[in-house]
């Protein structure tokens, strides 16, 4: 990244609970910079997302965040991790935030991908956004936001376009990725049994499989 700004969450936790029940107490605000002059008015606009997403009604939260999110990235985002599962890469310590200086906007960075269930087998039928008791799962500005249905009818039409045109390539891009890395994962120190990597890789690529067919059917 050119300009070195990152919202760093697994060094300083920044906007994200620390916690698993504490919310929104557990919030820790401080911005961690790597490069850059524009801390201050980071750190600014960032406690202004958190105090909205504690406080404002709907109507002013929906209102405000388009000027502190790209929804649009946003929702590009949400979109992908529903294909691997939807809670892991969006629970508390997962999810990790960039600014974007030109912007002025926070917008998730894809982290942590791997492939799950939806809902780690806790989903209710048809219950899109809801983690049902898997609630140790939920990132709570995460949910704030999603509570915003122009961002999740965003959401669900990128969802759509990956159904139509990309969900096959992603497929075929995970089976070639293992095909790739296959024999190094038999070498080396401490090398893996080639057979239970086969069977590991079957089992995740018939979930992945499973949750394009949810979402087909959700959708």
């Amino acid at each position: 990244i050119s300009d070195g700004i990152w919202l760093d969450t697994r060094a300083n936790r920044v906007g994200v609970v620390k916690g698993w029940d504490s919310y929104p107490s557990s919030f820790q605000v401080s911005i961690h910079k790597k490069g850059g002059t524009a801390a201050g008015m980071i750190q600014s606009r960032w406690d202004r997302l958190l105090q909205l997403s504690r406080t404002a009604t709907r109507q002013e939260f929906s209102a405000a965040i388009p000027y502190l999110i790209d929804i649009d990235k946003f929702a590009k985002w949400n979109a992908l991790i529903w294909f691997f599962g939807g809670t892991h890469p969006a629970s508390p310590d997962n999810v990790r935030w960039y600014y974007d200086p030109t912007s002025g906007l926070f917008e998730p960075i894809t982290y942590d991908l791997i492939i799950n269930e939806i809902f780690r087998k806790y989903r209710k039928n048809g219950s899109f956004d809801h983690l049902g008791d898997a609630r140790r799962f939920a990132n709570p500005l995460i949910e704030r936001i999603l509570e915003d249905r122009n961002v999740t009818r965003l959401r669900n039409r990128y969802i759509y376009e990956i159904l139509e045109d990309g969900a096959d390539k992603m497929t075929k891009s995970l089976e070639d990725l293992y095909a790739d890395i296959r024999d190094a994962l038999g070498q080396g120190i401490r090398p893996y049994r080639l057979e239970s990597m086969d069977e590991l890789h079957d089992i995740r690529m018939n979930i992945f499989k499973e949750n394009i067919r949810i979402l087909r059917t959700w959708l």
